[in-house]
């Protein structure tokens, strides 16, 4: 037995190709995994308790986190706006030029002066109907060339605006005490996610030991 390991330096026997030692190894990269799993656990558990008790860390995860990526935090959230308008009205344009239309109808109905020009024999109907059409044509087109301006990424500087006084409104001390509630919730979660994917036996998926008793290598 105690050539064993000379034998094994020189190369003369490999233990590790036998069953026996693959059975070893497997169990103590099994036993390896277990304790840093359930020390990875604590940890994050002894975290998810001190976020839970202590208004000082989600303050500095306010402070030093959230806040000095307010500008990345605006500029992401203007695009996909833009991204979501852009989808939502080209889906939705031919129903909102169609309850325009119904609109403006209306609109004109109600309007004494083209009521007047419509009463008018034989040319004022045909310019009634002229005028309601005009009208909804500029009404479309000038709200359309406003979508179309809000969700070009060139030009974002509405959205933006917007984007940037709602943040500078949620970073108030106003809503401190919400941000933190935000704070904590985000960051408990995260961890809620990495401490269940810690916990996944990975060493259940691998392949069972290639070498088994029987097909192990004989000595005579």
């Amino acid at each position: 037995i105690a050539m064993i390991p000379k034998l094994q330096r020189t190369g003369l026997v490999d233990l590790r190709e036998t069953y026996l030692y693959r059975t070893f190894e497997k169990y103590r990269d099994i036993m390896l995994e277990e304790v840093s799993d359930r020390v990875t656990v604590r940890i994050i558990e002894g975290v998810q308790d001190e976020i839970r008790t202590s208004q000082e860390v989600t303050r500095r995860i306010g402070e030093e986190v959230i806040a000095p990526q307010r500008e990345a935090l605006i500029e992401a959230v203007t695009h996909r706006l833009q991204e979501a308008t852009a989808v939502a009205y080209e889906d939705q344009q031919a129903d909102f030029q169609e309850y325009l239309d119904g609109v403006i109808e209306d609109a004109v109905d109600r309007n004494r002066e083209i009521s007047t020009i419509a009463s008018l024999p034989g040319i004022g109907r045909p310019m009634a109907t002229l005028l309601e059409n005009a009208i909804s044509d500029i009404v479309f087109n000038v709200v359309d060339q406003m979508v179309t301006d809000v969700c070009s990424l060139e030009n974002d500087q509405a959205i933006t605006q917007v984007t940037s006084v709602s943040a500078e409104a949620l970073m108030s001390p106003k809503y401190d005490q919400r941000l933190n509630q935000l704070a904590r919730s985000l960051v408990l979660q995260s961890l809620d996610v990495i401490k269940d994917h810690v916990q996944i036996r990975r060493w259940k998926e691998q392949d069972p030991l290639s070498v088994s008793p029987d097909s192990a290598p004989s000595h005579s």
